[in-house]
């Protein structure tokens, strides 16, 4: 449909998120289930670092890797990539993204 999740993940730690892909695993926990995610729904993300108090930028990282940008874009580009699973059926697609279309 051409968005994608923004997950923001506030304060975590590698043992906080060990601990909860074991809750995932165990009883079925989901990304919702934490208190320090935020998910959002997008077409577009632009991303800034903020200052800090001593007017220097502060670290951020996207997926794990340290960025040193001053800025990231992100856009969504509808129908780039061809998806591949098992039960999708392209014709049914087609109808859902035609009926949202009018």
């Amino acid at each position: 449909d051409g968005s994608f999740d923004v997950v923001l993940v506030k304060s975590s730690w590698r043992l906080d998120f060990f601990r909860f892909l074991h809750h995932v695993a165990k009883d079925g926990r989901t990304i919702d289930d934490l208190s320090n995610v935020e998910r959002y729904r997008a077409t577009e993300v632009i991303i800034r670092p903020t200052i800090n108090r001593r007017n220097r930028l502060g670290n951020w990282a996207c997926d794990g890797e340290l960025i040193t940008a001053n800025e990231v874009r992100i856009r969504a580009h509808s129908q780039v990539l061809n998806l591949f699973a098992s039960g999708i059926r392209l014709d049914q697609i087609k109808k859902i993204n035609e009926e949202v279309s009018k």
